[in-house]
């Protein structure tokens, strides 16, 4: 929240200091001359010396002291750095002249610059009442206090009652409701002010991610995944970004675009794990060459690359070619357990009953796969008895 501390603070610099000729006539004689000196030696940076000069006219003075007084000694604490004391003047003032619409703002800058931000924020949205002509921006500098301190409710009402005002929007204050309106559990209605924005102005990424971040919290899905893939189209996006859409593509059934996404993702310069990956999703989707071609780029294969090509062969019904990729595996590694169980169950679908006997028999005392062969020999021993 950075640039909403900038913009209280550019409050306080406006709001603090008064030139003299404003309170010459109007103010009793005591304080008029108290607030001339003051501002003196303000002007020559002797913050100290001009609190004192207030601080010995409030101990003496028989006068109804006025609302200046307050505020100059506020703005002479803060020139000198006292942060507690600056906040205990204006709140003091505030307290004597609570329709003093400087001592009500001044008091919510320094209540937001010390971190009390429901209090500021309390006192932000009564500086909206009291300023003439209305300035929008109190509202959205109440709703920043409310929101920095974690009372997202109430800065989703300020900032609800703000976007709905009838004057130019700015962008700050847009995006401030709808993150209130998401931490408040309004996601309908932090939907709708993101959908607007949208139509004005497409190509904007944040908002895109926002919109996704609404239909999550909605548990819509699918409209998630197709606002953060437009998000991440717009702006370069890291590979956990694109792994994590990759995710939400393959929890709504998408196999292909999650393949996309992680092609994307990892490049050209990707390793074997994360082609097999890809190979994978393409396999899902039904695009089996698409598969074997992601596992293509390794020239040198090895027994995970064979393997994996099998497997992807297998399951698209190309025996053939899955039992001649498993034995150029075999070769490498000849007692590989996975490797003559996929070539068992090659040859258990063209029915070469033999050749699946062989090679169910190599698994037989294998512990992984030992309980599946022993199933599949007495299958066999049952069918070569069905013969007789």
């Amino acid at each position: 929240m950075k640039t909403i501390r900038i913009l209280l603070l550019s409050c306080v610099l406006s709001t603090f200091i008064f030139p003299a000729m404003v309170f010459a006539e109007k103010l009793p004689p005591e304080a008029r001359q108290a607030l001339f000196k003051t501002q003196v030696l303000l002007k020559e940076k002797k913050a100290l010396e001009a609190a004192r000069i207030l601080d010995q006219y409030l101990e003496v003075t028989t006068e109804i002291a006025p609302a200046e007084v307050y505020i100059m000694l506020g703005s002479a604490r803060h020139q000198a750095g006292d942060k507690k004391r600056t906040l205990k003047a204006f709140l003091l003032g505030h307290e004597r002249y609570p329709q003093n619409e400087q001592l009500c703002l001044n008091s919510a800058v320094v209540l937001y610059e010390q971190e009390q931000y429901f209090e500021a924020g309390k006192l932000f949205e009564k500086a909206f009442t009291l300023v003439v002509p209305s300035k929008p921006e109190l509202l959205y500098q109440a709703g920043a206090a409310y929101y920095s301190g974690e009372d997202y409710k109430r800065a989703a009402q300020v900032m609800g009652t703000l976007v709905a005002m009838p004057v130019e929007q700015k962008k700050d204050w847009t995006r401030l409701a709808i993150h209130s309106f998401i931490e408040a559990g309004l996601l309908e209605r932090a939907q709708k002010v993101l959908m607007t924005l949208l139509k004005k102005d497409p190509g904007d990424a944040a908002c895109w991610k926002l919109l996704a971040k609404v239909h999550l919290g909605r548990e819509q899905y699918a409209q998630a995944a197709g606002a953060l893939g437009v998000s991440y189209r717009l702006e370069k996006s890291s590979v956990t970004e694109m792994e994590r859409l990759a995710r939400l593509y393959v929890y709504v059934d998408s196999p292909l675009k999650a393949a996309t996404a992680l092609e994307r993702a990892y490049g050209t310069n990707r390793t074997l794990e994360q082609a097999m990956r890809i190979a994978s999703l393409y396999a899902s989707a039904g695009r089996i060459d698409n598969a074997l071609e992601a596992l293509d780029q390794f020239p040198h294969e090895s027994m995970k690359l064979l393997l994996e090509k099998a497997k992807i062969l297998y399951l698209a019904r190309r025996f053939d070619e899955a039992s001649a990729v498993l034995s150029a595996s075999l070769k490498l590694s000849p007692g590989n357990g996975e490797a003559h169980f996929y070539s068992a169950l090659c040859a258990w679908e063209q029915e070469h009953w033999k050749a699946a006997r062989q090679e169910f028999n190599c698994i037989a005392k294998n512990k992984i796969f030992q309980n599946r062969a022993s199933n599949a020999l007495a299958a066999l021993d049952d069918l070569e008895n069905a013969k007789f």
